[in-house]
């Protein structure tokens, strides 16, 4: 599986996109939600607005002290930390450089009978 993380505060979150009109920002998300789901992409939102501090070290740790911070993780590899102003073009270039990752089926095991 492949994770892609958004770490802002409430307020980066609504704004961290450049300005689209309505359409051009459905058909982006559209293409984009698209992307995630043929690649198998699981998508993670962080919330900073109180400081949470295991966000913190995530930032910390990715050399950020602030948000929004982008974060890319594939199976195997060091994240990739995507540009503070994301477009379309950035986004879907990103996730196409992603091998196929196989998709993994959460199963419940049945409880032993004994």
């Amino acid at each position: 599986m492949i994770l892609a993380a958004l770490i802002g505060t409430r307020a980066t979150m609504t704004a961290a996109a450049p300005p689209m009109t309505e359409l051009v920002q459905a058909e982006f998300l559209a293409g984009v939600r698209a992307a995630f789901a043929r690649k198998n992409v699981a998508y993670l939102k962080g919330d900073w607005t109180n400081r949470d501090p295991e966000i913190s070290r995530v930032l910390e740790r990715h050399g950020r002290s602030g948000v929004p911070l982008y974060l890319l993780y594939a199976r195997g590899s060091e994240p990739v930390i995507l540009p503070q102003i994301l477009t379309p073009a950035t986004v879907l270039e990103q996730i196409d450089r992603i091998g196929d990752q196989p998709q993994r089926k959460a199963s419940l095991q049945e409880p032993s009978k004994e």
